[in-house]
């Protein structure tokens, strides 16, 4: 963005005068209708094109109405129809939620419209308008498909019970040659949702189907929590599983560690006495912090349970994987409440729930690995690598779970594919600012575990896994069908690019703080399907309402045409 059409070299379009309106008086209502060859321009309002012709982006103050609820966010959206590619009246208050990030004058405001089909949500088609704190909108982001009325949501003979939709997802869970009793028991004990969507392909084309999520009993027989199927739900493939995720996000998709080194903490506790007995648990009351142990059945050694049992200070002292995890999620919360104004990953105050020692029993050798889980609302460590060591890595995985709150309902979003290496980017880029080391192992994730260092975002090449080395380049990315389509492997594309801009010489003078709020920020600008190149959009936007000098952003535009995430041709013109 901000003037850089030539370095992108991009030949232009044809090309027409985009006005943007300059709106109704403050609480007075907004024009209807507005085409884009009829709206007013303005200073420092930039409009970058988006699918099939329609505006992506509008970056700047276009709007003089305050919005401050859903009914003002849906006039000021409904007066961009046009320009968004929808019908007039399209935003329905009623499919506006909001929510925010930040505090005081420096919170922003997001108004997301989800669109819908009969009550069946299209996964991914949003539009979000921004607003600073005052209410004045910013910018708005355009994730609109605009499928209508006339899509077909009836669901095909085969698929439209729940038993036949709970059988296909209990058998893509197990694998096509399970045994029916195995599966039979796996059906009774385990707790199945559904939901009817539509979900839209990476060409385009659309399918109805059902997003089916399995929790698994806690046994930990199965997995470490279940996962995700989206099944085709009409057509000759009905029935079909069109993907599959694993609710657990993790850390890492590598998974080999024998040993560690632990570190001492000062942690707030509980204390508490009964009778004589006087027993400390790693209860951290004013952040709402527990810290398990997980439990296994059959002495130890049969299946976990999770979230397990609080762990408490034994004879001959603390459980140091435990009070790594403890103190450095300590270290996390504090950074995300006092830096970037948010209480918990909710905002609300949520409980944390850190278990450790966790092992699916699928690996002999150990489970060195961390995740967050939305189902469960826990964060949980292996038993092998002993990641919670590194502070990074409990922030990534913190990540997460804002993310599951900023950009979703709390459940699992940005899961698969480029949108997933999209969050694991997040994860990574913001774990480096909280951890907030400088030298060489600044750019370094999972360094201080016994694990070693799972990326580097400065060399992303410099480290191997099952699928090559990490990526740095779009144009090298992992195109298969493995680590969910390369969601770990990839996602230093995007991470390296946040690398490089840190480390321009224009951004010299930008804190550690600043980049932290430009990319937390940032992430109420994403859809529920955002890529690489939203990601882009959603940066130097927030980039700029942060406060960052052109030379900055045209520094950060360049790590991402270094990387090969470019955006379409900025200006106050666009072709049509």
């Amino acid at each position: 963005m901000h003037g850089l059409l030539g370095l992108l070299g991009i030949t232009r379009p044809t090309e027409v005068t985009v006005v943007i309106a300059a709106g109704s008086p403050v609480r007075q209502s907004v024009p209807s209708g507005l085409a884009m060859g009829e709206l007013t321009s303005r200073d420092g309002v930039e409009v970058t094109p988006g699918r099939n012709g329609a505006v992506g982006v509008i970056d700047g103050r276009f709007a003089d109405q305050l919005v401050v609820n859903p009914d003002d966010a849906a006039a000021v959206l409904n007066s961009l129809a046009f320009a968004l590619g929808a019908v007039a009246g399209f935003a329905d208050p009623s499919a506006i939620t909001a929510s925010s990030v930040g505090e005081g004058a420096d919170a922003e405001h997001f108004y997301r419209y989800t669109e819908k089909i009969g009550g069946v949500p299209v996964l991914g088609s949003e539009v979000i308008l921004v607003t600073n704190a005052a209410g004045e909108v910013t910018s708005v982001f355009n994730y609109y498909r605009g499928l209508g009325e006339g899509f077909d949501i009836t669901p095909g003979a085969a698929v439209d019970e729940d038993a036949e939709v709970r059988l296909i997802a209990g058998t893509a869970y197990l694998g096509p040659d399970v045994d029916s009793r195995m599966l039979e028991s796996f059906l009774s004990t385990s707790t199945f949702t559904r939901e009817l969507v539509v979900y839209t392909h990476d060409d385009a084309t659309s399918d109805l189907a059902w997003r089916v999520t399995v929790v698994v009993p806690d046994t930990g027989e199965m997995s470490p929590s279940g996962a995700t199927y989206l099944i085709d739900a009409d057509g000759a493939s009905a029935g079909d599983v069109i993907l599959g995720t694993s609710n657990a996000q993790a850390a890492t998709s590598i998974s080999i560690a024998k040993d560690w080194l632990g570190e001492s903490r000062v942690m707030t506790i509980d204390t508490r006495t009964v009778l004589w007995f006087r027993t400390y648990q790693l209860i951290d009351a004013p952040r709402n912090i527990k810290t398990y142990k997980t439990s296994y059945s059959l002495f130890g050694l049969g299946s976990p349970t999770l979230p397990g049992t609080v762990v408490k200070r034994g004879f001959f002292g603390w459980d140091a994987a435990a009070v790594s995890a403890h103190a450095n999620m300590a270290v996390v919360y504090d950074y995300f409440q006092d830096v970037l104004g948010r209480t918990s990953f909710d905002d609300d105050g949520a409980l944390v729930s850190v278990s450790i020692r966790y092992n699916p029993r699928i690996s002999t050798g150990g489970y060195s690995n961390a995740f967050w889980d939305p189902n469960r609302q826990l964060f949980a460590f292996g038993d092998a690598g002993y990641l919670q060591a590194s502070v990074d890595v409990v922030a990534h995985e913190f990540v997460h779970a804002v993310v599951s709150y900023v950009v979703g309902d709390g459940g699992s979003v940005l899961d698969y594919g480029e949108s997933g290496a999209l969050n694991e980017a997040y994860g990574d880029i913001l774990g480096a600012l909280v951890e907030g080391k400088t030298g060489d192992g600044r750019w370094l994730i999972g360094e201080d575990s016994d694990h070693g260092v799972v990326r580097n975002l400065a060399d992303p090449g410099s480290i191997r896994t099952a699928y090559g080395p990490y990526r740095e380049r779009v144009s090298d990315m992992y195109s298969g069908e493995g680590d969910d389509r390369g969601e770990h492997v990839n996602s230093t594309v995007f991470s390296h690019a946040a690398y490089l801009m840190m480390t321009d010489a224009a951004t010299a003078g930008v804190s550690d703080q600043t980049w932290a709020k430009v990319f937390y920020h940032s992430l109420g600008r994403l859809g529920t399907s955002a890529k690489f190149v939203d990601g882009r959009a959603a940066v130097l936007s927030s980039a700029g309402e942060q406060g960052l000098t052109a030379a900055q952003l045209a520094a950060i535009a360049r790590a991402f045409d270094t990387v090969e995430i470019y955006g379409a041709a900025p200006s106050s013109v666009i072709a049509v």
